[in-house]
């Protein structure tokens, strides 16, 4: 398997168009492949014929693509390359050409000029073969090319499925699949057996709140693909290894929580005032957390400090408001504002040390 490919069209496609392609974009699952992907046939013995299909899917906007398709000449020779119908009736040849002696074929076509680009899941090719001999082939894809219709057109950034061919009879292997963390696999872990040569697709499922980190072919490790395809060339086993997402701490001031929630009032200088700033704290992340509110209180309109006035840390529970409220003595008559920002512990040391959520505001008077 190729993997992905980030290449522009062919050069002959882009003088067609009159246009030079740019740099790649992502196209989430965009896949060319060998359809079907496993041939295992002991009955296609020489002189016997077979044809697979190249398909794309889950494509968009797609003006162009091309491909080569390579194959083992000692068992089969590739006699004929056919349009898919993936442009429909109307489409314009670049190449098909087939080079047994090289063992490949090279094939490349576009949307015929006027006509919409495609967008959806269809077969481009069809590749017949002839059986030379008792034996197996990868047919293996690559130089695999896809455009859109952009001007400049853009390179769709896909998968590439191989395939495989086997006319020899009773070899199977079996893959053993197993996990490390928290999830399943589809194929279930456990023990599968194949006949030889197939291409056997794993999908990753892993629980609620892990993710899968990595996959492991006969203890290396072969990166995160999702599903991981597995040729059945030999026993294997494959590992889904699955590792738990971090948890993320948010804590936030919940609406009309500071006092008082009007925007302005009035106190006389001679009322008790207090333990009466308070703010009311909800922990909306995904860990129980240490919580404190800071009151930072200004004067008289000018931005004079009175100073800073936070509440006692307190260990808020996922998902749990609570009320935080310090004591403040307004110093003398006049307009008080105040901005409240709850802050959170990020570094377990149950300090709160960061400040999160929006800033809420209010302001009050204490009059003569």
């Amino acid at each position: 398997m190729k993997g992905k490919t980030l290449l522009c069209l062919a050069i002959v496609a882009s003088m067609l168009l009159g246009l030079v392609m740019v740099g790649p974009v992502s196209a989430q699952a965009t896949t060319i492949g060998v359809e079907p992907a496993s041939i295992v046939n002991p009955s296609l013995g020489p002189g016997s014929t077979f044809r697979v299909s190249i398909w794309i899917r889950n494509v968009a906007n797609l003006a162009g693509l091309e491909f080569k398709l390579g194959y083992n000449t000692t068992v089969l020779t590739a006699t004929t390359i056919t349009y898919g119908g993936i442009f429909g009736p109307s489409y314009f040849p670049l190449i098909s050409t087939i080079d047994d002696a090289a063992g490949f074929c090279f094939y490349g076509i576009m949307e015929a000029f006027g006509e919409p680009a495609f967008t959806g899941s269809a077969r481009a090719a069809n590749i017949t073969f002839s059986v030379d001999s008792v034996g197996q082939s990868v047919l293996d894809l690559y130089e695999t090319k896809l455009g859109d219709s952009a001007s400049p057109p853009v390179p769709i950034v896909h998968d590439v499925l191989d395939g495989s061919f086997s006319n020899m009879a009773g070899v199977q292997y079996d893959l053993t699949i197993s996990v490390v963390g928290s999830g399943t696999t589809n194929p279930a872990p456990g023990l599968h057996t194949y006949d030889q040569g197939a291409v056997v697709p794993v999908d990753a499922i892993p629980d609620a709140g892990w993710t899968l980190d990595h996959w492991e072919l006969d203890t290396v490790n072969v990166g995160a693909a999702d599903p991981y395809t597995v040729t059945m060339d030999t026993d294997h086993t494959l590992t889904a290894v699955f590792v738990e997402i971090p948890k993320i701490p948010s804590v936030t001031l919940a609406k009309k929580s500071a006092w008082p929630e009007h925007h302005h009032y009035s106190i006389g200088k001679d009322e008790d005032t207090s333990n009466d700033l308070f703010a009311i704290v909800y922990n909306n992340g995904g860990l129980d957390i240490w919580v404190k509110v800071v009151f930072t209180v200004t004067k008289d309109g000018n931005g004079i400090p009175v100073g800073d006035f936070e509440t006692a840390p307190m260990l808020l529970q996922v998902g749990a408001m609570s009320r935080c409220s310090t004591a403040f003595v307004p110093p003398s008559v006049g307009k008080y504002e105040v901005s409240a920002q709850a802050w959170a512990d990020t570094n377990a040391d149950n300090v709160p040390d960061t400040a999160m959520g929006k800033i809420k505001t209010f302001s009050f008077s204490v009059v003569g």
